[in-house]
């Protein structure tokens, strides 16, 4: 499986040394989940926040196995750390995505209002 896509990080959960378990949102796709290698790093730290938008490739070399995820940073909503409100609702918003959701089933529909509703919490983020 080589997948190539836009997606919203919706979970990150630490595995072994370095690494991380990622869960991202695509529209085409659905939910992916991917192992990050130097997740915990210096580099990628700051990309794999939830609520961010990556360019992710998912390879696998087998079906069924879990993908190694390279993510590139698309659009990082990190200026949001600072303000509780802003941060609860986005930690919220992707862990709700991330628990109700089937991995790979594709929901355009779902994909595009969860965007906007992190776009609307970034415009607005003490309201």
């Amino acid at each position: 499986m080589d997948i190539s896509a836009s997606a919203i990080i919706c979970a990150v959960r630490n595995h072994g040394e370095t690494g991380a378990i990622v869960r991202a949102f695509t529209a085409d796709y659905g939910m992916l989940a991917g192992y990050v290698q130097g997740a915990r790093g210096r580099q990628l730290r700051p990309v794999l926040i939830p609520g961010n938008v990556i360019k992710g490739e998912w390879r696998t070399r087998i079906a069924g196995q879990l993908a190694r995820l390279t993510p590139e940073p698309l659009h990082s909503r990190a200026h949001l750390l600072g303000e509780p409100l802003a941060i609860a609702a986005i930690d919220w918003v992707t862990a709700l995505t991330a628990a109700t959701l089937a991995e790979g089933a594709p929901y355009p529909r779902v994909h595009s209002a969860i965007d906007g509703l992190l776009s609307a919490i970034e415009l607005a983020p003490a309201a």
